[in-house]
């Protein structure tokens, strides 16, 4: 008769969850990591949009807007067409 080594027995693998099992074939997919980082950096940038930029979404600043092409200070300027 032959003799069980109880320290020689190994247990099952314990199970995956739900979300290590997606996790471990999401990481083998370099592009879709890729666009999981940008999609965070996006949304991180959202959240954090008032400390970041360095004037309000209600200011304007009327002095910087673009003037027509033929403006220039104010005055119209002469334009010349070859046809």
């Amino acid at each position: 008769m032959s003799v069980v080594n109880p320290g020689g027995v190994s247990a099952a693998p314990v199970p995956m969850t739900p979300f290590q099992e997606f996790w471990h074939y999401f990481k083998r997919n370099k592009g879709a990591v890729v666009g999981l980082v940008y999609i965070v950096i996006m949304v991180t940038l959202a959240v954090f949009a008032d400390l970041l930029a360095p004037h309000g979404p209600a200011e304007q600043f009327p002095r910087c807007a673009v003037a027509s092409a033929g403006m220039a200070g104010g005055r119209q300027l002469a334009i010349h067409s070859r046809y």
